[in-house]
């Protein structure tokens, strides 16, 4: 009798005709070890399983199978650094979800967790206390020298926006700013609120009076002169303490900065002979705007110090640099 296709077996649905010994099960195992099945096969094993409850001879054989304690699964089904999960981005549903929780539950009846009653376990309090600087300075100093993308600096903004920063927080981004402004203003544009805001509080009177105050100390030039230098000099071999670039409030409500103060009243500046037209050299004459509005902002400048009280010193590059010129008995004589 041979066998034909689509013809029905005498045998199908039938049971307790027969059953395999171990070694013949052994055998049927070891022989299709290692063969893959198409996906028709899995799907008619998965059918074919479905309802079907397992004991508990079965569960501990798939747990063992499937995690083992030390070993790796194959390099193509293990999981590795960097690879994204396969359930990330999908919903399960509530059907789903019903099923997993119900699962919990019942393994939870029956299996004790392993750290109930135990005093020794960190709250979260004492964890982010003990753990958290210490955690946070080892991804501190692992993303050191990593470029960030614009998606992840963005998703970091929108996860730490309306949350309050400490006090040691704003320090360090305050010093962060003020070490690099540019970098961290670079390609960055304030949107119009933004802006119309700014406008309202940079106008107001308090903020206008600030800004005055913080540009009286900045030094225009930042670097001294020669003749400033040459002064600065002889000042300190003759043991007189004077203040660099003191800034004066003048009666016309302008700031000044005079290049040398030596207390109580004495105030000396340092004219070179071109750009404010020394009246005993060929630059007498003003000639160019930069000259003539040097020279108007000099007598306004010496007529306010004069107003307040100060003594004005006026020392000119030419005599400076003069052979015969003492500049140590000059002072000496100015500033008894």
């Amino acid at each position: 009798m041979v066998f034909k296709k689509g013809s029905i077996p005498w045998s199908k649905g039938k049971k307790g005709l027969w059953h395999h010994t171990e070694e013949f099960k052994r055998k049927l195992s070891e022989r299709v070890k290692g063969k893959p099945f198409t996906n028709e096969h899995k799907r008619k094993i998965s059918e074919a399983l479905k309802g079907k409850p397992k004991t508990e001879e079965h569960m501990k054989r798939l747990s063992h199978t499937f995690f083992k304690k030390g070993e790796h699964r194959s390099p193509d089904t293990e999981f590795k650094k960097g690879q994204i999960g396969r359930n990330k981005g999908k919903s399960f549903s509530e059907e789903t979800k019903k099923k997993i929780s119900e699962a919990r539950k019942e393994y939870y009846e029956t299996h004790s967790v392993w750290n109930k009653s135990k005093t020794f376990i960190l709250t979260p309090e004492q964890y982010m206390k003990r753990y958290a600087k210490e955690r946070a300075q080892k991804i501190s100093e692992a993303n050191k020298g990593k470029i960030v993308s614009e998606e992840t600096r963005r998703k970091l903004s929108e996860s730490h926006k309306g949350k309050p920063l400490s006090e040691d927080t704003r320090k360090k981004l305050s010093a962060s700013h003020l070490r690099n402004p540019i970098r961290f203003w670079l390609g960055k544009h304030h949107s119009e609120e933004t802006k119309r805001k700014l406008k309202v509080a940079r106008n107001r009177p308090e903020a206008i009076e600030r800004s005055r105050e913080i540009r009286s100390h900045i030094i225009i030039p930042f670097r001294d002169t020669k003749i400033e230098k040459i002064l600065q000099d002889s000042l300190t071999l003759l043991g007189i303490d004077f203040v660099k670039h003191k800034s004066i409030r003048l009666p016309s409500g302008r700031r000044h900065q005079v290049d040398l103060f030596i207390e109580p009243n004495k105030c000396i500046e340092a004219y070179g002979d071109y750009y404010h037209c020394n009246p005993n050299s060929i630059y007498y004459k003003p000639k160019t705007e930069t000259q003539r509005r040097n020279v108007k902002n000099d007598e306004e400048v010496n007529k306010g110090l004069a107003e307040m009280g100060f003594r004005v010193i006026r020392i000119w590059e030419s005599d400076i640099v003069k052979p015969d010129f003492d500049i140590k008995r000059f002072l000496g004589n100015c500033v008894s």
